[in-house]
């Protein structure tokens, strides 16, 4: 048989990308049998550890080999690729073609891989005595995450996916399409000159840098893994925690700034009217955000008392373990329909279990002190993973398998910690009551990730199909809610508190006094805001103190010296972003309240029919504080942004208020998702204006509908046609046109008549052609299917005596006139911007404590001691 030679593909830059695959796995593994040797051979630690530098070195070349040639496909759109194919179009601008390289699976597993490359490349920069262990554990999930890129068969299953595979290997049936008879299989491209596009709710600047700042954070949490590690393995248990230190603050930082861009995005591009969802893989990138947070303490309270060890061991352990959890739920396809962000399975539900069991399994190899308990470990994880294979329910075969890896690791770490102390703490101290608000956090994580795992409880638990709530938003805000209070009041007093013990007399000299002035503004606040609620008052409280706190002891404390106040400006946006919540949740207001009786449908539930209003073209609504008139709109493929006008207006004066402006939100028809409409926002100092389309005509429909009703009338010039959409007046009727104009070149005489058509809403124009070809006549009609009304000029009738009373035969159809109109929902979001700058503010408090942490290793003890200040501030 015939090989057939295929035309127009580019061969060479996807085989380069295999081999970068393949180079990187290979690499990989090279370098984390070099570190590990590293460790376990201390004679020839050097030499190990060279290998191991130059095993990572080779593989992050790779890597970066992998993610160009990936984005040079994307770029060029070498449609031949199924990742090109799949994720890319011609029409896109270069800002969304980076958007496409992570759209897909494959290729957020290599911005993962290119992040700790570079993560890697730092650590063996700086981490010096650490080097060895720590990339040992880098290395190891390196091999794991490049064993995603592979997409190798061994037997039924696949090991991985390759996004350079291309398109007629993944698509063999696409030679079965009948039209490729008449091209040829070796000509298959020229039927694929397009792609199938980016989604659109990914067209947004923010998704370009939001994605790789979120990944960022997500390998930031495998360096106090790493450490922590590392610290059992080399029974080191308290030195590694001081080095771990800047780059938790680090990944609290970077995840944290990547979670705030998600909530940008979703607050100035998606529609649900809010900036947090408590979407599954929302929480999902939250929990392990939240965990790093309680790590930072515990690390601090290690470092400055040398106890809560255990627990910073396993938070350390499990911000990763969780990243791997939130990957595993993002990716095998258990969340289904129950979130937006979810990627469509590939198949790939056991390697991601198998990553999850390795790295569960590793602290406790590194922990065990005896190989029988280690081999035990290695057995069973290795069932678990193989019966997945054969087994359909891989969630079932993992559940029990998962549980004995967690008793494990749970026991291991604290047989391995040299001491317990088990002296109670003082009440009064510092580590005290940053405990409890590590352990406040935990217990909010816990909460969180039940609730979010309910598609995981639902396939392991026989009988149990429980369904998210109704109210997704007001459940999770119900709950978090007091655990948000109580790190607001913690956030507030725990500076006042110096470790081991404290002043009763002085520190509730400070505290009182701080609470009468929280008090005091709390009260403005809350009228500000009309609350009413105790609960939202109280939670108020708890960010106003957070705030006034912190700020007096950055100025009475520290003498406003910023550079050591990373921790207190930190908070300070913390308790800034809970006066945001409060402020922009419990005062949003929709004003598109819906008076009349029309009924939307039953796509609309009774609340959306509710809070959504339909405006007609050019006819003002009362909104609120406003009129609003839909005025126009405008389609730049392949969107249409309608232009909704604001006008400010008192109803008691009934007069403009002067205020004026037009928000320009957009929608879509797209074929696979529906409607797809983007908000626009009108942004305040002290509130924005949000409003999203959330229906529009279906105006290709209108256009089909046939005309019905036909009548013929008799006019003459200046007359009128009276009709069920409107009337139409003969303006005149010009003789002589051009022909060729309408496609009529041979016609000998041509007359276009115009006829000024008014309807209730709007003033239109219809021109009919009457033409005369040797014996016969033609007549083109007009339609205006925006009045819901065709013209056709039928016949001429001159008078012989006057010409000015020469008659029209005029025929009209009619059918339902297609009203233009859009249907949105508006709301106003007062004091919104206490969360934006508060989540500023924390992210800026983060960055300077890295700094802060950072330099502490380069001062002597006593100007450590200077820094630390009257109450020992800490970040």
């Amino acid at each position: 048989m015939t090989e057939i030679q295929f035309s127009g593909e580019h061969l060479l830059i996807g085989n380069v990308g295999k081999v970068a695959i393949f180079l990187s796995f290979a690499a990989a593994i090279f370098s984390f049998i070099s570190y590990f040797l590293g460790v376990q051979l201390k004679e020839e630690s050097k030499f190990w550890k060279t290998m191991g530098r130059f095993g990572f070195g080779v593989h992050g070349i790779s890597v970066a080999t992998i993610f160009i040639t990936l984005f040079l496909i994307i770029q060029n759109h070498y449609f031949e690729y199924q990742y090109a194919y799949q994720h890319s179009s011609t029409d896109l601008p270069l800002r969304y073609m980076i958007s496409c390289f992570w759209e897909g699976q494959e290729g957020s597993f290599l911005l993962w891989m290119v992040w700790h490359a570079i993560l890697g490349g730092l650590l063996i920069w700086k981490s010096k005595n650490w080097e060895a262990p720590v990339m040992a554990i880098v290395a190891l999930s390196q091999v794991m995450l490049s064993s995603m890129l592979l997409g190798i068969e061994i037997g039924d299953y696949k090991l991985g996916s390759n996004p350079f595979i291309l398109l007629r290997e993944y698509q063999p049936g696409i030679f079965n399409i009948p039209v490729m008879a008449r091209f040829g299989a070796e000509n298959y491209l020229k039927l694929f000159t397009e792609g199938n596009g980016l989604n659109p709710l990914l067209q947004n600047y923010w998704m370009v840098i939001h994605p790789p700042t979120l990944f960022l954070g997500f390998a930031a949490a495998i360096v106090p893994f790493a450490y922590a590690v590392a610290g059992l393995w080399t029974k080191q248990h308290k030195e590694w925690v001081k080095p771990a230190i800047p780059w938790t603050l680090f990944g609290v930082m970077i995840l944290g700034t990547g979670i705030i861009m998600g909530g940008f995005w979703a607050y100035e591009s998606l529609s649900f009217g809010g900036y947090w969802a408590w979407d599954p893989v929302e929480n999902a990138s939250l929990i392990p955000w939240l965990l790093l947070i309680a790590l930072a303490h515990t690390m601090l309270i290690h470092q400055r008392t040398g106890k809560a060890l255990y627990i910073t061991y396993i938070l350390a352990i499990f911000s990763f373990l969780l990243v791997l959890y939130a990957t595993f739920l993002t990716r095998s396809g258990i969340l289904g329909n129950t979130s937006v962000h979810a990627f469509t399975d590939l198949g790939m539900s056991g390697q991601l279990l198998l990553f999850f069991f390795l790295f569960i399994a590793v602290p406790s190899l590194a922990a065990l002190k005896t190989n029988v308990w280690k081999w035990t470990l290695i057995l069973v994880g290795l069932t678990g993973f193989l019966l997945s294979f054969v087994m359909e329910n891989t969630i079932l075969v993992g559940y029990p398998v998962v549980l004995f890896l967690f008793g494990a690791l749970f026991v291991s770490v604290y047989q391995s910690v040299p001491e317990h102390s088990k002296a109670d703490e003082e009440l009064s101290s510092r580590e005290f009551w940053m405990l409890i608000g590590a352990l406040v956090f935990i217990l909010s994580c816990f909460f969180v990730g039940i609730n979010t795992s309910m598609p995981v409880w639902n396939k392991i638990v026989p009988g149990l199909d429980k369904a998210p709530p109704v109210d997704v938003v007001g459940y999770y805000n119900r709950w978090m809610m007091p655990f948000a209070l109580i790190i607001g009041l913690m956030v507030g007093f725990g500076q006042f508190l110096k470790y081991k013990k404290t002043n009763p007399k002085k520190f509730w000299m400070e505290v009182g006094s701080l609470a009468l002035a929280s008090a005091g503004f709390t009260i403005l606040f809350a009228i500000l805001f009309h609350l009413k609620n105790p609960l939202l008052i109280s939670f108020l409280f708890a960010a106003v103190f957070a705030v006034i706190g912190n700020l007096v002891y950055i100025f009475k404390v520290l003498k406003g010296k910023i550079s050591l106040s990373g921790g207190s400006i930190a908070h300070v946006g913390f308790g800034f972003m809970l006066i945001g919540v409060i402020s922009s949740g419990a005062g949003k207001n929709t004003i598109s309240i819906n008076r009349s009786r029309i009924d939307f449908g039953e796509a609309y539930n009774d609340q959306e029919k509710r809070e959504n209003i339909l405006l007609s073209k050019n006819i003002p609504m009362l909104m609120g504080d406003y009129l609003v008139t839909y005025i126009g709109d405008t389609t730049i493929a392949p969107n249409t942004h309608y232009y909704i006008r604001y006008q400010g207006y008192d109803i008691e004066t009934e007069s403009f208020t002067g205020e004026e402006f037009v928000l320009e939100p957009n929608a879509q028809v797209n074929p696979k998702m529906g409607l797809v409409s983007n908000p626009d926002t009108r942004h305040y100092l002290t509130h924005d204006v949000f409003t999203h389309i959330t229906q529009i005509p279906d105006l290709e429909a209108n256009r089909k509908a046939p005309f019905s009703n036909f009548k013929e009338h008799v006019i003459r010039i200046g007359d009128t046609i009276f009709t069920n959409n409107g009337i139409a007046i003969l303006k005149l009727v010009t003789p002589n046109v051009n022909p060729a104009q309408y496609g009529l070149e041979d016609a000998e005489h041509m007359l276009v008549a115009e006829l000024e058509v008014r309807t209730l809403s709007d003033t239109l124009f219809a021109h009919p052609v009457f033409a005369i070809k040797g014996d016969n006549f033609v007549s083109l009609e007009d339609d205006l299917h925006e009045a819901g009304l065709r013209f056709k000029l039928n016949e001429i009738r001159p008078d012989p005596v006057n010409a000015d009373q020469t008659k029209f035969v005029i025929e009209t159809g009619e059918k339902p006139a297609v009203q233009e109109y859009v249907i949105l929902k508006a709301m106003i979001f007062p004091y919104i911007n206490f969360l934006w700058g508060g989540t500023i503010i924390m992210v800026f408090g983060f960055t300077l404590s890295i700094f802060q942490r950072a330099r502490a290793k380069k001062l002597s003890k006593v100007q450590q001691d200077l820094e630390a200040g009257m109450y020992n501030q800490e970040a």
